[in-house]
């Protein structure tokens, strides 16, 4: 009987990367080996945080049967210019660097969307009281050092861009905001706000302008701030 293949895959956001040795078994079992969570200030690029990583890992490319990344930025052509941070991703560079037999780069939010069939029911939680369409259109979303957004139909997955779209307020709060905001003349899109920094930004606004890291302003939240309570409600909504 064949033996387990090692596969590497990471998470590669804007602030810091997920990074998981897997084994898999002839029979599709699988098994996470090493996994950890690198700041990205530690390296100039990817190649450096993979190296890092198999170095910890106790291991090497050699031993390694192929790579899967996930990064947080458009990809096309097996390449990705990151939008929140500084770093060029090509497959084919990091393919031929480490001599690894396969090497696949998708966009962080395509591989979200491809994980939804993946959840359990008893780890989600329903928003509506609606009767679900296994065969409907889904959507994923989710805020860090950006926003990402990716849609899943009939088992393919599609990334998108949309979070930088413009933002459009839906009430009187929310037009002030984006007034307040637009006063320099820049365009603001729905990652503006919907992010780390988003959340500072709109606690600035709402605090009549004082500011406080995204950490402690969730922080200040569950410990009844009225700001910073009123910021994260804002930020829901």
């Amino acid at each position: 009987m064949p033996s387990s293949h090692t596969y590497l895959a990471g998470d590669i956001g804007g602030t810091k990367s997920w990074m998981a040795l897997v084994s898999v078994s002839p029979d599709g079992g699988w098994q996470i080996e090493y996994s950890y969570k690198y700041p990205n200030t530690q390296f100039q690029n990817v190649q450096q945080l993979i190296e890092t990583c198999l170095d910890d890992a106790g291991t090497d490319a050699s031993q390694v049967a192929g790579l899967s990344l996930a990064a947080a930025g458009p990809v096309a052509n097996g390449y990705c210019r990151m939008t929140n941070l500084d770093w060029e991703i090509d497959s084919a560079q990091i393919k031929n660097h480490f001599d690894f037999c396969h090497v696949t780069l998708i966009n962080d939010f395509h591989a979200v969307a491809q994980g939804v069939t993946l959840v359990d029911d008893e780890e989600l939680l329903a928003l509506n009281q609606v009767v679900p369409d296994s065969n409907g259109l889904k959507v994923v979303t989710g805020a860090g050092t950006g926003l990402g957004l990716a849609w899943l139909q009939h088992g393919s997955a599609q990334a998108t861009e949309g979070s930088h779209a413009g933002f459009a307020p839906a009430d009187e709060e929310q037009n002030k905001l984006l007034q307040e905001l637009c006063s320099s003349g820049s365009f603001v899109s729905w990652e503006e706000l919907l992010c780390g920094t988003g959340l500072e930004r709109l606690y600035h606004f709402v605090s009549g302008g004082k500011r406080l890291p995204a950490a402690e302003v969730t922080a200040a939240a569950e410990q009844g701030d009225e700001s910073a309570s009123a910021a994260v409600s804002l930020f829901w909504r």
